[in-house]
């Protein structure tokens, strides 16, 4: 009877060790960008699988099909785990933090893909951005800093894997938590997958961009400049100050009735102290806001009651 040739060993314990390195930066045993390096070095899978074939004595299409096959079981492990696996073995806590350095204008944008933001509070003085960015495994994440003699331009962006199933991805359980100066002018970018949850009170904010794929988000506007506020989310709760004159730009997304102190001007929602307000910002609203609540500050400041027991 003739003898099964053998394969060679060269593949597979590539694949095993390529597969080991996985298991332990998933459970956090080792911090290596694994998928970048594999994005940079795949050809050297080719050459092994060449050597393979030419000394392993394998024949082409036993090489391919078990390839193949190990490759169909990682991949179908490695997407069961992201889905099913707790938090803490999938997410990474990234610290932010951009010191101003003497600027007195700023732009800062923040954007993931995979999460809700929170912005609350004044950074720390001396400070444009700080706080806790938490990306899950399968993300990268990109801090871009460009500083002028007076300007400072700044980017955290979330990069994520397109080609894993959408169903296996959690897209909005990871909470970024960061601050802002109060110090410069600063135009303000921030993009979510899920809700967005920013209280500007304070900041010296004259353009703002707030885009949300999903869930109810909230907006404190600024009293301290006139701004203008660009706004693409499902919902939105909009906290309005007393001393601050509002323009909003679609009328049809406002909840009705209209709150007290606003009228309706042509296709605009208009504060009635717009014409003698100190400060006067605008709100407009692209086509995807679905309704526009306005909340008082008194309102927002005051934790939700539990209903009566019954």
């Amino acid at each position: 009877m003739a003898r099964r040739p053998r394969g060679g060993l060269l593949v597979p314990l590539i694949l095993i060790a390529g597969g080991a390195l996985l298991l332990l930066d998933n459970f956090g045993a080792i911090d290596v960008e694994l998928w970048d390096l594999a994005a940079r070095y795949w050809p050297v899978l080719l050459i092994a699988l060449g050597v393979d074939l030419a000394f392993g004595r394998s024949s082409v299409e036993r090489t391919i099909v078990s390839v193949l096959a190990v490759l169909a079981v990682v991949f179908a492990a490695f997407v069961t785990f992201q889905v099913f696996a707790p938090d803490e073995w999938t997410l990474r806590e990234h610290a932010v933090h951009v010191d101003l350095r003497g600027v007195t204008e700023a732009q800062a944008t923040v954007c993931c893909s995979a999460c809700s933001i929170e912005l609350a509070g004044p950074a720390a003085p001396g400070v444009l951005i700080e706080g806790i960015a938490r990306v899950r495994r399968t993300s990268g994440l990109s801090q871009q800093t460009s500083r002028g003699a007076s300007q400072l331009t700044y980017e955290l962006v979330e990069s994520r894997w397109s080609w894993l199933p959408r169903w296996s991805r959690k897209s909005t359980e990871s909470v970024w938590e960061i601050s802002a100066s109060q110090d410069p002018t600063l135009d303000l970018s921030l993009e979510a997958g899920g809700r967005i949850d920013a209280d500007l009170t304070g900041l010296s904010v004259t353009s703002v961009e707030i885009r949300s794929d999903e869930g109810r988000s909230r907006l404190v506007l600024s009293s301290t400049n006139a701004a203008q506020y660009r706004v693409s989310t499902p919902e939105l709760d909009l906290v309005v100050p007393s001393d601050l004159g509002l323009r909003v730009e679609s009328a049809a997304a406002v909840a009705d009735p209209l709150p007290a102190g606003f009228v309706q001007s042509g296709s605009a929602v208009v504060s009635a102290n717009w014409s003698t307000a100190p400060v006067r910002s605008t709100v407009v609203a692209g086509p995807d806001v679905e309704e526009i609540t306005f909340v008082s500050l008194d309102e927002a400041d005051t934790p939700p009651t539990a209903p009566p027991e019954t």
